[in-house]
């Protein structure tokens, strides 16, 4: 489940989403681009708080980041795609947070700039969970 938010003043309801996700199963969180806008994408940043998960570009590939999420995580992209994913498979209780992607393109310009902010809540509705939920209510 996706829940889109508007930052003040940008008119752009996907520049803020929550995105609640089950313990252990996949994370896409999603990044729209203006690639045919803005004469095409230079690159892609992921972060998770402050510390960059990879860049990625058409030209390098994929660098990764010195986190384990990095090692974990891949980017769903195609070319002249108007949205790409950063994939978590096998979500942890640790991978929950704000995760931003700052997408750059190779026009200079306003319209282009282009940073979102996701935030990934992990859900846990295991028995374990449910039955110490009750005994220490």
């Amino acid at each position: 489940m996706t829940i889109k938010r508007q930052i003040n003043g940008s008119g752009e309801p996907w520049l803020k989403s929550e995105k609640y996700v089950e313990l252990g199963t996949e994370a896409l969180l999603p990044c729209v681009l203006k690639s045919p806008q803005c004469e095409g994408l230079h690159s892609i940043k992921w972060y998770r708080g402050p510390t960059r998960i990879f860049i990625f570009s058409e030209d390098a590939g994929i660098i990764r980041g010195p986190i384990d999420i990095a090692a974990r995580a891949d980017i769903e992209y195609s070319a002249n795609s108007s949205r790409t994913y950063l994939r978590i498979p096998k979500v942890q209780l640790e991978d929950e947070g704000l995760y931003k992607c700052e997408a750059t393109y190779l026009a200079v310009n306003r319209e282009c700039n282009n940073v979102q902010h996701i935030i990934l809540n992990i859900t846990d509705w295991g028995e374990t969970r449910l039955i110490s939920k009750f005994i220490y209510s």
